[in-house]
């Protein structure tokens, strides 16, 4: 079957929605499912998917199309890998000839021999690991580290020889290229015109994507004194970019446990499976960026943060918990006092898995492990220091904007620091009332607010097919935000006559993004949570944006619907009245509002 007849064999035969609930939990909303969009950080339900239409779309971030895209940007693969994932599922043979472009073919040619190079090198780092050259290595990973073998064969552990040809003779036999080890950053040609390698006389951790590619590599020096990186990992390759990845992320990413673990090292995450956490991952050598939050939110879960124990560990915890927080996790911190690290923990007799299991069996949850260690460095005898430590308390509770979790956290907070709840409490209500920022944050949790304030909060009654209209027009206006200016200048707030459709023209007006309106309207009762939630989770039959003739044509449909539906429904048995409503009709329906 040629490559296009695949594609719409395969999307005649499987459930978009099926594929899609295998990444972000879906419940049904009318004939379409609705969930978290997994691709911007969403509070609320923005992400509908039909299989009617066979597409999914977000009416926050916009993102949308077909299965193989839900997949290409879920999995971090090609649009034509997505193709294949789910014609293997199904059985159906493709022709090798799936694409005419030429730069196409030399992409996926390239990148399948860097996966097939990276395989061979990594099967030869694992043998060199149970040979004369690398017993230093197997030992320092066997007795020091205390890993057994079938760990160390489960992440492809091994060593990399101080002698660069034994691996660079073994590559050459199997007909590698030298243009390809220097592209893969394994090799590079030194003043002399000579190969030199990348890695040498390292411990080797081969980096597997969910796809059980091995794209690149980090390493661990075994000689404590010798002059270089202590951990040195491969450069960005087309296949490898270290800032978009975590070690042990394909193991986590197939967990059954219902949390993930994030650790500072490689080798807490190795130390964590082998105890029976598959679920741990760590970042590799790089800050904690909103590409690998990215990754996490492929499959939400709650976190456990596992850093080291030291200043900058603690420090860590606290700004990656922030970043989660924002995202919508729910994240937890573990106490590994009194050593350092999960790797120490696990091995010092004291302590151990079972001491570990405890510890998370009750984790601490992030707000409050903010809140002891914020008087880190600070001597609370000190009236000077007590007082930064209490601001800093105060802010971080401020910062809470659901009102019945922060006096919650108030009180576990007071109870934990020894501090009067009630003066707490009056302390971080004074630094919302007083702090602009803060202010602005509790004003937006109201639905009904400034932006909205001139506007009467009636349940107009429309008929309803005009009510169909205005919740269509609400809906294409947040699809299409580029339109605003264009559409301020076309109908007035007033025009709307539906109480819901009205406020939220309003919001779109003032620039309230969706995910704010999903958090304003959880505080309101059910009639305003329940309109809005119809209204923007509808399916109007409006699923390309990328059309602007098409979304042109639309909102101007709607926007003269709109005005005529208000000027046939005001009552007059006058002729002149008559006569000049129909004048105006006659006029808006040859006017075009939005060009």
């Amino acid at each position: 079957m040629n490559y296009k007849e695949a594609k719409e064999e395969i999307k005649n035969r499987i459930s978009i929605v099926e594929v899609v609930k295998e990444y972000v939990p879906l419940r049904r909303s009318g004939s379409n499912y609705i969930g978290l969009c997994p691709f911007h950080a969403d509070k609320n339900p923005s992400m509908s998917v039909s299989d009617e239409k066979k597409i999914f779309k977000c009416f926050a971030c916009r993102e949308g199309g077909d299965v193989f895209h839900f997949l290409e940007k879920i999995l971090n693969i090609t649009y034509y890998e997505a193709v294949l994932k789910l014609a293997k599922q199904l059985n159906i043979q493709i022709d090798s000839d799936y694409k005419s472009s030429e730069n196409y073919k030399k992409i996926e040619e390239k990148k399948n021999q860097l996966y097939e190079l990276h395989k061979d090198v990594a099967n030869t780092y694992y043998k060199f690991l149970y040979s004369d050259i690398g017993k230093n290595a197997y030992a320092y990973l066997t007795k020091k580290r205390k890993l057994t073998d079938e760990t160390i064969k489960k992440f492809g552990l091994g060593y990399a020889p101080r002698d660069g040809s034994l691996l660079y003779n073994i590559l050459k036999e199997k007909s590698y290229s030298d243009e390809l080890l220097i592209e893969s950053t394994l090799y590079k040609l030194n003043e002399q015109n000579k190969m030199v390698n990348y890695f040498f006389d390292r411990v080797i951790f081969p980096v597997i994507d969910i796809n059980r590619h091995i794209i690149g590599f980090q390493s661990r020096v075994l000689d404590p004194n010798q002059k270089e990186f202590k951990y040195l990992n491969s450069k960005s390759t087309m296949i490898f970019k270290k800032d978009s990845i975590l070690f042990g992320y394909n193991f986590a990413f197939n967990s059954e446990l219902n949390y993930y673990i994030l650790c500072e090292g490689n080798m807490d995450v190795i130390t964590l499976n082998q105890a029976g956490y598959d679920n741990a991952m760590a970042a590799q050598g790089t800050a904690f960026n909103d590409n690998q939050i990215f990754l996490l939110k492929r499959k939400p879960k709650k976190i456990f943060l596992c850093q080291d124990m030291d200043e900058a560990g603690i420090l860590a915890k606290n700004h990656i918990a922030d970043m989660l927080n924002k995202n919508n996790f729910e994240t937890y911190m573990i106490d590994l006092s009194p050593v350092k690290d999960v790797d120490e923990f696990i091995n010092t007799d004291n302590l151990g898995v079972k001491e570990l299991e405890k510890r998370f069996e009750n984790p601490i949850p992030s707000i409050l492990y903010y809140v002891s260690t914020a008087k880190m460095n600070l001597n609370l005898d000190d009236p000077y220091d007590y007082e930064k430590y209490l601001k800093l308390v105060v802010e971080k509770l401020a910062s809470i904007e659901n009102a019945i979790l922060r006096e919650s956290y108030i009180k576990k907070a007071a109870k934990q620091e020894n501090i009067d709840a009630n003066k707490l409490n009056s302390l971080v209500n004074e630094f919302l009332k007083g702090n602009s920022v803060n202010h602005k944050t509790i004003s937006s949790t109201k639905f009904v607010d400034a932006a909205t304030e001139n506007i009467e909060n009636e349940k107009i009654t429309l008929n309803s097919k005009g009510l169909k209209v205005e919740m269509q027009f609400i809906y294409l206006c947040f699809m299409n935000p580029n339109f605003r200016d264009k559409i301020s200048s076309a109908i007035e707030v007033d025009e709307i006559k539906d109480d819901i459709c009205k406020i939220l023209y309003a919001k779109y007006l003032s620039k309230v993004k969706l995910d704010e309106i999903y958090e304003q309207v959880e505080q309101e009762g059910k009639y305003i949570s329940e309109r809005t939630k119809d209204i923007l989770n509808n399916d109007y039959g409006y699923d390309d944006t990328s059309n602007t003739d098409k979304t042109i044509n639309l909102l101007n449909d709607t926007i003269r619907k709109i005005k005529v539906n208000n000027l046939e429904s005001m009552q007059s048995d006058n002729i002149d009245d008559i006569y000049e409503r129909n004048v105006k009709i006659k006029k808006i329906f040859s006017t075009s509002f939005i060009s």
